[in-house]
């Protein structure tokens, strides 16, 4: 259960205001190197894309399966495809670091879970089971 932030600062809960402080600040760190360490995979329906994004949703890895090249017509969509379900995958991870991380900060939590939605372009096809 989160406390509630203390807010007013006395002589008699200095301490207690620091050890908060400190709390929240770690997890935010925690949440922070958590965030920067997803490696989000998607993959195409075919199978002929593998996209990797990394913790910025930057694709860091594009992998073609043998015979990709056979399809050429195809093969834009399934870039574009694997592409948008490596980003689907990276907006899921981030909402789970958030809720796993940020326990005593559901503001904070909140704020990364919404950020990350606003990363996620509306050109991003999303699945139809596709849930956050």
């Amino acid at each position: 259960m989160e406390q509630p932030l203390i807010t007013h600062v006395t002589a008699d809960n200095l301490d207690e205001v620091i050890a908060q402080n400190e709390r929240r600040a770690a997890e935010s760190k925690a949440a922070a190197r958590a965030v920067l360490d997803i490696r989000a995979v998607g993959r195409s329906d075919r199978g002929l894309v593998t996209v990797v994004v990394d913790g910025s949703a930057l694709v860091v890895d594009l992998e073609f399966a043998q015979g990709a090249g056979a399809v050429p017509s195809a093969l834009g969509g399934a870039v574009k495809q694997a592409h948008d379900r490596a980003v689907l995958e990276w907006r899921r991870q981030v909402h789970q670091v958030a809720h796993d991380h940020l326990p005593h900060q559901a503001d904070i939590a909140a704020d990364m879970a919404r950020a990350a939605d606003a990363e996620v372009p509306g050109r991003v096809e999303h699945d139809e089971d596709d849930t956050r």
